[in-house]
C-alpha cells in the first residue's frame, strides 16, 4: 500500500519559485503530477477580477502604483502626456474611476498589503519614539483617512467699485 505523504505548502510555493517542473515536485512530495497542480492553484493567487475590466493603460498604471510610483508618475510612463500638469490632471481622472480603486485595492491585497496591514504598520509608526517619525506617520494616517481633504473649489468675494455711472448705458 503506498503511503500518502501531505504537500508541505511552504515547501512547494518555494520550489514552484526556484522553477521546478511539477513532475519534480510530485516526486519530492510523493504524489501525483495533478495533486501538485492543483494545490499549487489553490496557493498562487489568480489574477483580480478588477484588472480584467480596465484597459490596458489603466491596467498598467494601476501595476505601476502598486509597484510605489505615484499616480502622476505611473500616467507620465503609461500615457502620452506632454506635460507635468496634464499627467497630474490625467492621474486625478483615472484615480476617481471606481473599478481603478477597486483594482488597486485587489493588488494590494495581493501583494499583502491589505489596507489593515497598512494601517498597522502605519501605527507602529506613530508611536514612535522619535517625535518627527511620530508627526509624519500622523500626517500619513490622516491622508489616508482623508481627514485633510483639499479644496476643491475656491470662493472668491471681489467687490468692485465703478466711479463711471453707467446708467445712462443701460436699455
Amino acid at each position: 500500500m503506498k503511503q500518502i505523504k501531505k504537500i508541505d505548502d511552504a515547501i512547494l510555493l518555494s520550489q514552484f519559485n526556484s522553477g521546478m517542473t511539477g513532475r519534480q515536485m510530485a516526486d519530492f512530495h510523493g504524489c501525483s503530477p495533478a495533486a501538485v497542480s492543483k494545490r499549487l492553484k489553490r496557493l498562487t493567487p489568480q489574477p483580480p477580477k478588477a484588472l480584467d475590466n480596465l484597459t490596458t493603460k489603466q491596467a498598467a498604471v494601476v501595476k505601476r502604483i502598486v509597484a510605489g510610483e505615484s499616480p502622476t508618475a505611473a500616467i507620465e510612463r503609461c500615457y502620452n502626456t506632454t506635460t507635468r500638469h496634464s499627467a497630474r490632471s490625467l492621474a486625478t481622472q483615472i484615480m476617481a474611476v471606481p473599478g481603478v480603486q477597486l483594482a488597486v485595492e485587489e493588488e494590494l491585497e495581493r501583494a499583502g498589503l491589505s489596507r489593515r496591514n497598512r494601517i498597522s504598520k502605519l501605527a507602529e509608526f506613530v508611536e514612535s519614539a522619535d517625535p518627527s517619525v511620530g508627526l509624519k506617520a500622523l500626517k500619513s494616517a490622516c491622508e489616508m483617512g482623508n481627514d485633510f481633504p483639499i479644496p476643491t473649489t475656491r470662493n472668491l468675494n471681489i467687490n468692485v467699485a465703478c466711479p463711471i455711472d453707467l446708467s445712462e448705458y443701460q436699455m
